[in-house]
């Protein structure tokens, strides 16, 4: 146990050390001005500081004063991390500072997240028994490549790459478990406790708590008995989260009429090109743009990296292959590594997917369908569950290279297979990230507002106001 908890240190801090230089080389006015730095001053950007910042200054309780005058609003759709804010607002209380630093705090946070996802990709490569150095260099690749570094742009909460990852390292012990209803206790309070960082996170939660238990349900067999173990454990995974919410949410809300069918949930969804393709990625222009085809929707973006589509046109042969060979279809086709504790991953893969690019709501005449469904219309941008997609292929991906190498220990070229792609897919992985940031910093302007007027970066408050 004791070796186990040291090896999770030690790749915690060596992958912080790695964030801390990658920080330090791409945006270094940020390090060295940490407390007064902001990733973005656009639109959701800037307005996520002003709501975190405003509600330290002036607010308490879960009500927010600083927008719908006169009426104010809940801070869960306010975007300010109510877990975060109120945690600080009790410290300050207990008298222990925190608003000097606020933004340093804030951004610490979201910097943190990185190694923390990093540590869980390693560990659910090791439970697939990957070696340590090889699970250590692809959960960076993993981390790097996350879709949901982008969300430094401005949805700050959605930026904690870890949860998903959480969710399944979660599972993998939910199933090993012997006595399964402590698991199910901290599942449970972890996921409201993420909801009030963003209420996504309830929404990603219970899809994917109910399509794993889908998945495993098939992976095990369709009887009586595993019927009803299954839903014992998973349905109170999907479901009592999002019960509990929903009495907070009638017990503090004073809003009646909040819009039941917002717009975006058949527009804001994954595409084949959010999947496979990206501009930031600095091998953009070596992928022929007549394959570049389709809507471009960045809601919708979870780029698989540079060789997920010759990879998924190599599984779909595979498959085919199997087929007209005469082998029953089956999960066991689909899932080329061999490792069968993957496949009730792989159903929720799928199901997430399609949920993600809107299918078939989009199509005539299913899209009459999601009129009914107005839970699942609130999460207007359904395109983000494509997140869990992005986690769980990077993990087949590289689990198949992996296997795929075991088999050629000698001197044979397909053992340098993986060490190549592993190469390129960090040169990738970095560069999209180093990309996405410089974007972001030709537009941040927190430093340089607070020294034009001689203000502590609290006061950020003022100038967004005005």
């Amino acid at each position: 146990m004791m070796k186990k908890i040291i090896e999770a240190i030690l790749v915690f801090i060596l992958s912080g050390i790695i964030f801390f230089l990658f920080f330090f080389w791409v945006i270094p006015s940020g390090l060295s001005n940490f407390n007064h730095y902001f990733f973005s001053t656009t639109h959701d950007g800037i307005k996520n500081y002003y709501t975190y910042l405003y509600y330290l200054k002036y607010d308490s309780g879960f009500h927010f004063s600083g927008m719908a005058y006169p009426y104010g609003d809940l801070i869960t759709f306010t975007d300010n991390q109510p877990l975060l804010v109120l945690t600080l607002k009790a410290l300050e209380g207990m008298g222990i500072p925190c608003q000097a630093n606020a933004v340093a705090i804030f951004n610490l946070l979201l910097l943190v997240g990185l190694p923390f996802t990093v540590l869980l990709f390693y560990k659910i490569l090791k439970h697939y028994r990957v070696t340590y150095i090889y699970a250590f260099i692809i959960a960076l690749i993993l981390t790097f490549l996350n879709p949901q570094l982008e969300r430094l742009a401005g949805h700050y909460a959605l930026a904690y790459s870890f949860v998903i990852p959480l969710f399944w390292w979660f599972d993998i012990k939910l199933q090993l478990a012997t006595t399964k209803k402590w698991w199910v206790t901290a599942i449970i309070t972890t996921v409201l406790l993420l909801t009030f960082l963003h209420v996504y996170y309830l929404a990603v939660a219970l899809l994917f708590y109910f399509f794993v238990g889908v998945g495993h349900l098939i992976s095990q067999g369709v009887t009586k008995q595993n019927i009803k173990a299954i839903l014992g454990q998973y349905l109170p995974l999907a479901v009592l989260p999002m019960a509990i919410f929903k009495v907070f949410m009638f017990w503090v809300d004073g809003v009646p009429d909040r819009v039941a069918f917002p717009y975006g949930f058949l527009n804001y969804r994954a595409t084949y090109r959010s999947l496979f393709f990206n501009s930031n990625s600095p091998f953009d222009g070596l992928m022929p743009k007549f394959i570049q085809v389709g809507k471009v929707e960045p809601e919708g973006r979870a780029y698989l990296g540079f060789f997920a589509l010759a990879f998924c046109i190599v599984v779909i042969y595979r498959v085919i292959r199997e087929v007209k060979s005469g082998k029953r279809f089956g999960l066991d086709a689909l899932n080329i590594t061999g490792e069968k504790k993957l496949n009730p991953y792989m159903v929720l893969a799928l199901l997430a997917l399609c949920l993600a690019a809107a299918f078939p709501f989009y199509m005539p005449p299913f899209d009459v369908l999601i009129e009914f469904l107005t839970p699942l219309a609130q999460f207007r941008s359904p395109g983000r569950f494509a997140w869990i997609f992005y986690t769980i292929f990077g993990i087949y991906f590289y689990l198949f290279l992996y296997r795929f190498s075991e088999q050629y220990t000698t001197h044979n070229w397909r053992k340098y297979i993986l060490p190549v792609v592993i190469l390129i897919s960090l040169i990738e992985g970095v560069g999209m990230a180093k990309n996405t940031l410089t974007t972001l910093d030709k537009n941040t302007l927190g430093a340089d507002l607070v020294d034009r007027y001689r203000l502590p970066a609290g006061e950020m408050i003022y100038l967004c106001r005005k």
